[in-house]
């Protein structure tokens, strides 16, 4: 994957980036890691910290049953959360590239805007899929909440915290493709699931503490 770097265009992930090197790489002038990408990174620690409490409280005398599944299920997603934090600088650089395709005669201006169009859907499609990844997540820190131990349930509140930070943000980024998608019904089916999205985090979050409340 290509990734916009002081240096040049160079092929590699966000993942092999040390924490400096991306801090520095998000308060440059680069347009990427963008919020959509950097949202998935939070979304990345957020649920790293419900796992991390799920595996102290698994090591525990007496731990519940069910925290080993819930932890491997916890893995699974966080896998494709990483995924897609680079999966949306991967959409950026495809609608970069088709802005700066020619544009000289008629048919290169056509192939242009189907081009342009190709790339929005993308760029909409990506931020949704992550926000369901958010949901998932949330499940899982939900679950958590009420089997996690007592003494680190406030890492479970700090990844919800995270989480719903998370979903939020790449909502951000599919509100400024809708208007561009000249598919109006498909600009409707998107703006339908982003608001459902943003109901399902305040669900889970609003559950998380409730449960984490009856626990204090």
């Amino acid at each position: 994957m290509k990734l916009q770097s002081s240096e040049g265009l160079m092929d590699k992930t966000l993942w092999t980036d040390t924490v400096e090197h991306l801090l520095n790489q998000t308060a440059s002038a680069n347009p990427t890691p963008g919020g959509g990408s950097i949202s998935m990174v939070s979304a990345a620690f957020g649920l790293g910290l419900v796992i991390m409490a799920l595996e102290v409280s698994n090591r525990r005398k007496n731990a519940p049953d069910g925290l080993s599944p819930l932890i491997n299920e916890g893995r699974k997603i966080l896998d494709a959360v990483r995924v897609s934090a680079d999966a949306d600088i991967d959409v950026f650089n495809t609608f970069m590239s088709a802005l700066s395709l020619p544009k000289s005669t008629e048919e290169e201006k056509a192939q242009r805007k189907q081009a342009i169009q190709y790339a929005t859907v993308k760029a909409t499609e990506v931020p949704l899929s992550s926000a369901r990844l958010c949901v998932a997540a949330l499940d899982v820190a939900t679950q958590a909440a009420d089997i996690a131990h007592s003494n680190i349930l406030s890492d479970v509140a700090t990844g919800t915290l995270l989480l719903v930070a998370a979903g939020r943000g790449v909502l951000l980024n599919v509100d400024a493709n809708l208007g561009s998608l000249r598919d109006r019904t498909l600009a409707e089916e998107y703006s339908q699931e982003r608001t459902a999205q943003e109901v399902e985090f305040q669900k889970r979050a609003s559950l998380v503490q409730q449960r984490l409340d009856a626990r204090r």
